[in-house]
């Protein structure tokens, strides 16, 4: 069996103290009685995203795809974003400032750092690096990608998290707005095409919530194969080619998320 998991950095960041991939590999390989290969790709939901995943598709040809949505993408505020779309130059200049202070083992995690973003994030604000409705269609044209793909399987999760990034009422309210308006379109087109999908429309900012959520009937679908109308045909080439890691391919890395 093989699958292929589009996710997130934190799966593919050396030092990373557990593979998740690897363990998702033994849980079924258990369940199925058979070997399981995982592909691995790190997507980003930028205009080139749909197209990527097609490739993706044809140069793996999976059995299963398993679709993370990551809430970081329409989520979380930027400062250096907001310094850089707001000061041009000198934004820029101070955004990689910042960016190089969070990327630091020592300085990023330290209190004294979290406490000055926090300040910033009161007073200076942050931006998004994407609204819903630029994710939403891409999200969507690569579902529709996906199950053009014969005889595979999809399986949609997410948004899920377990980080806090407002510190306001006001960022926390916009937050729980943007993951719902989310959700609700995803779970309208799991049910339009028959995908298996699993989303909360509330934030979760508890590991422990996040492990007692179960998806409802109107949070999931049965994964069984649609013909949903597009005048692109399939791929055809095939290709037995293995990743662990993104290829130079993928359309922009997402940045992993940091305290800046």
């Amino acid at each position: 069996m093989k699958v292929l998991r589009i996710t997130n950095s934190n799966d593919v960041t050396p030092g990373a103290t557990t593979s998740r991939p690897a363990l998702i590999a033994s849980v079924l390989e258990a369940r199925f009685g058979e070997p399981v290969e995982m592909v691995v790709k790190t997507a980003w939901p930028n205009d080139r995203m749909p197209a990527i995943v097609g490739k993706w598709l044809d140069e793996e040809r999976p059995d299963i795809v398993w679709l993370g949505i990551n809430p970081f993408w329409f989520n979380y505020p930027s400062v250096p974003l907001r310094l850089r779309r707001k000061l041009g130059p000198l934004g820029d200049r101070l955004a990689r400032l910042g960016l190089d202070a969070a990327a630091n083992p020592v300085i990023g995690p330290s209190r004294p750092f979290r406490l000055a973003r926090n300040l910033l994030l009161r007073t200076v604000g942050g931006d998004y690096h994407f609204e819903p409705e630029e994710v939403l269609p891409r999200i969507e044209a690569s579902i529709r990608r996906i199950l053009r793909q014969e005889g595979v399987v999809l399986a949609v999760w997410g948004p899920f998290g377990r980080s806090r990034w407002s510190v306001t009422r006001a960022q926390a309210a916009a937050e729980q707005r943007r993951q719902a308006a989310v959700v609700a379109a995803l779970e309208r087109l799991a049910r339009d095409l028959h995908f298996a999908y699993a989303g909360p429309a509330r934030p979760s900012t508890s590991a422990a919530k996040r492990r007692s959520w179960r998806p409802t009937a109107s949070t999931s679908a049965a994964a069984t194969k649609p013909s949903p109308s597009s005048a692109t045909p399939p791929f055809s080439s095939r290709s037995s080619k293995r990743s662990a890691a993104p290829s130079p391919d993928t359309p922009e890395l997402a940045p992993k998320p940091q305290p800046c």
